[in-house]
């Protein structure tokens, strides 16, 4: 199971990709427009720009699965407040189960009896 910070490092990164992806693209496509109007061969270009036109796919459709996760990860883990008064909750029902007739220190069948 990826935790909060880690998927929240994959999508910076994730979104780093995607950026300089559609920055290749966009200075691939005016490379390929002076070189179409110099009439240079552009075959090595296009199939350069199809490959980071591919890459920005990829990139995209990895960030929609990290945000989904994100999304499911939230569903199932409780926010810090919440977690930590689950704990303390936890950490008094655990005193209790180890001992679970006292009342301040002293067993409820004691005090019955004074």
């Amino acid at each position: 199971m990826h935790s909060a910070a880690r998927l929240r490092d994959e999508l910076t990164f994730t979104d780093r990709m995607i950026a300089e992806c559609r920055l290749h693209i966009t200075r691939l496509k005016k490379i390929i427009s002076e070189m179409d109007r110099d009439a240079q061969d552009t075959d090595l270009a296009r199939d350069v720009l199809a490959t980071f036109a591919a890459a920005l796919t990829r990139h995209e459709a990895q960030r929609r699965l990290i945000v989904s996760m994100t999304e499911k990860h939230a569903v199932k883990e409780p926010t810090p407040a919440v977690a930590k008064s689950r704990s303390s909750d936890k950490s008094r029902s655990s005193d209790k189960s180890r001992n679970p007739g006292t009342r301040h220190g002293r067993n409820r069948r004691s005090v019955a009896r004074r």
